[in-house]
């Protein structure tokens, strides 16, 4: 209707979506998690995951997948040490690096991964 959609709006419209569909037995059509990213000019950047039951959540940092728990721990403890909004475009990409390496228990080459980053600074991807 002419203007942009906040991401809290649309993550949580698909939260109630997903948690609709989850009180029907075999009825779940919507089972993936789904993580919404959104910079904008009132509230800065954003990030929300939302899980295949309908619970949604706002964070500084998430994981999706197979070992999210570990991640997710892993990042939680690099999160008291400093805080995510003051780090650089560098160490936040040795941070993602850091965690795939915990959670995979192995080195992690270059050859074997993407990366993109987004900012604040430089919005494009």
């Amino acid at each position: 209707y002419g203007y942009e959609c906040p991401i809290s709006y649309l993550a949580k419209k698909m939260a109630d979506w997903s948690q609709i569909f989850t009180q029907r037995a075999g009825m779940r059509c919507m089972g993936v998690s789904m993580t919404f990213i959104s910079i904008d000019e009132d509230d800065g950047a954003q990030l929300y995951n939302v899980d295949p039951a309908g619970y949604f959540a706002g964070f500084f940092a998430c994981s999706t997948g197979n070992k999210e728990n570990e991640a997710q721990n892993f990042l939680e403890k690099k999160a008291k040490s400093k805080k995510f909004e003051e780090l650089t475009e560098e160490e936040t990409i040795q941070m993602a690096i850091a965690a795939l390496q915990s959670i995979l228990n192995s080195e992690v080459r270059a050859n074997e991964i993407e990366l993109a980053m987004v900012s604040t600074k430089n919005p494009e991807f």
